[in-house]
């Protein structure tokens, strides 16, 4: 056997150790592809039990009791961690928000749906726990093996959406009227999220570790990251892609001080200009709005791809049901029996679009404050990190700084996205792992001194 067949099987073998140590890794593969028919795939938030859901519990069933199994095997080791305030106050916080969840389905139209997602969201928390357990514990895992692993997840999802457009194209791609073909993965993954990690995560390795990846290797993962991204022309990444390289150059520039570094950073940065050009003045929507010189509502509820309407409805509808109408299930049926909201085809809407307003429509203002308090803690306990100097200060802060960017863009993209929250979307793995990452790596630097 050649080195090289030795060097893949030994990483191979190292990637399958992260996925037993951290259960919580499985989840980035996201569901399993079951349908070919896209809005078929959308019937894991009908109102009734299917299949579906069935093996979607017995999936995170599995991944909850393998990490229980974990946190009981290592419970000498781990309950020490217990002790720490700052896990205290995290986990009280999680029990709280896990209760309104569980609370919403006695306000549901559908208990088993609301119990059934509760559930799942239940078990992503718990393993979430076990992750930053086992995390802190752990020298042997660093945060860049960790990003590696996320990063080769989101590769593997590009290359069967890549399968898939040559093979199926209507299942992870559609044609639409002012944009043309958008290839957005469908159930497979959200192609304009993990062609965006894979972006940034290729590039902080690019810039802060010179042993990261073979330069060819990361060039060829930032050119494939910058095609699909396009491909997908979805507003939300591009601007945030945007706004890291901005970031991202700053380091490169003023820090780094490579040549290198600030070549590739600028070619990025003009290929976005230039294709965000083109997006704009291409766009026979937008263009109109600029030769007519007005814009009215209907134009912006275009703009906004129906989210107002969304959006107003939720604010409208909870000033009745401050406790919430149901997680997932209340929204989808109520909103559904509708049919029309100022023009809006709402049979066709099976969510918020906001991963606030859909926390609040379905369990309620007291919902809401647990979610944004368990976001804000991870946010505070950061940036408080950060501020906080040691003699081991060097080994954290950079990868904590670049989480903590990351975890930023995620929450500003899930003002018009409800994936994060949603267990069965692909995209909720990756939030989920992001923010228990942050929190661990926070706790281990604390660790440390």
């Amino acid at each position: 056997m050649d080195k090289v067949s030795i060097f893949y099987i030994f990483k191979a073998n190292k990637m399958i150790k992260y996925f037993k140590k951290f259960p919580l890794l499985l989840l980035l593969f996201g569901p399993p592809v079951l349908r070919l028919d896209v809005r078929a795939a959308d019937a894991s938030l009908r109102t009734n039990i299917d299949i579906w859901i069935l093996i979607q519990i017995g999936l995170f069933l599995s991944l909850g009791l393998l990490s229980l199994h974990k946190i009981i095997s290592n419970w000498t080791t781990y309950k020490k961690f217990l002790f720490i305030k700052r896990v205290k106050n995290f986990i009280t916080i999680l029990l709280l928000f896990i209760i309104f969840l569980f609370g919403s389905c006695f306000l549901s139209p559908n208990f088993k749906i609301t119990f059934a997602f509760s559930f799942l969201f239940f078990i992503t928390l718990i393993s979430g726990i076990q992750f930053t357990f086992e995390f802190i514990s752990t020298n042997e895992v660093t945060t860049v093996d960790m990003l590696k692993t996320i990063r080769f997840v989101c590769i593997f999802l590009l290359a069967i959406v890549t399968i898939m457009l040559l093979t199926y194209p209507n299942f992870v791609s559609s044609s639409q009227q002012y944009y043309g073909l958008r290839v957005l993965g469908g159930r497979v993954a959200n192609v304009p999220l993990i062609s965006f990690i894979i972006l940034v995560i290729t590039c902080y390795g690019f810039i802060f570790y010179d042993s990261f990846d073979p330069k060819p290797k990361s060039i060829f993962y930032l050119f494939i990251s910058l095609l699909f991204i396009y491909l997908a022309k979805t507003r939300a990444f591009y601007f945030t892609s945007i706004f890291f390289l901005i970031w991202i150059g700053y380091y490169a520039v003023y820090k780094q001080h490579k040549i290198s570094n600030v070549l590739v950073v600028s070619l990025m940065f003009w290929f976005f200009a230039i294709f965000g050009v083109y997006m704009l003045f291409n766009s026979n929507q937008f263009f109109s709005f600029i030769v007519r010189g007005d814009i009215s509502e209907q134009d912006i509820n275009s703009l906004s791809s129906g989210r107002l309407v969304i959006f107003n409805w939720v604010t409208t509808r909870i000033q009745s049901s401050p406790l919430g109408i149901g997680y997932i299930a209340g929204f989808k049926k109520e909103f559904l029996n509708l049919g029309y909201l100022n023009g809006l085809p709402t049979f066709r809407i099976g969510n918020a679009h906001n991963s606030f307003f859909e926390i609040l429509i379905g369990t309620g203002w007291g919902g809401l404050f647990f979610y944004c308090l368990l976001l804000s803690s991870v946010l505070i306990l950061a940036i408080k990190t950060l501020a906080q100097k040691t003699i081991n200060s060097y080994l954290y802060d950079s990868d904590i700084r670049f989480l903590l960017f990351l975890f930023l863009t995620l929450i500003i993209t899930s003002l018009v996205s409800s994936d994060f929250v949603i267990p069965t979307y692909s995209s909720f793995g990756i939030f989920w792992n992001i923010l228990f990452l942050l929190f661990a790596l926070t706790l281990k630097k604390h660790k440390s001194h």
